[in-house]
């Protein structure tokens, strides 16, 4: 799950320091980052620099993969808990 939500997750990253970032794709729904969990990808211990840098350019391509999904109607989103994340200006 997320866990920071809202604008700049991986800046806040970051700044503090995480060991295990991501990027996610998710629906967009009325709650703020709240949306069901279409497709996503965690790395484990690097720095939130590492991944932006290497991962941000690759964004583009999960959106493409995760309209192939619905296309083909193979998504299967993941609803997330607003519990499990935090929101950050």
């Amino acid at each position: 799950m997320p866990y920071y939500r809202r604008k700049a997750p991986i800046n806040w990253e970051i700044i503090n320091g995480e060991k295990r970032v991501g990027i996610t794709v998710h629906r967009i729904t009325e709650e703020v980052d709240e949306g069901p969990i279409l497709l996503q990808k965690v790395s484990k211990d690097e720095r939130a620099i590492d991944v932006l840098l290497r991962e941000l350019p690759f964004f583009p391509t999960m959106i493409l993969k995760v309209l192939d999904l619905a296309e083909k109607k193979k998504l299967k989103p993941v609803p997330q808990s607003p519990f499990d994340g935090s929101y950050f200006p």
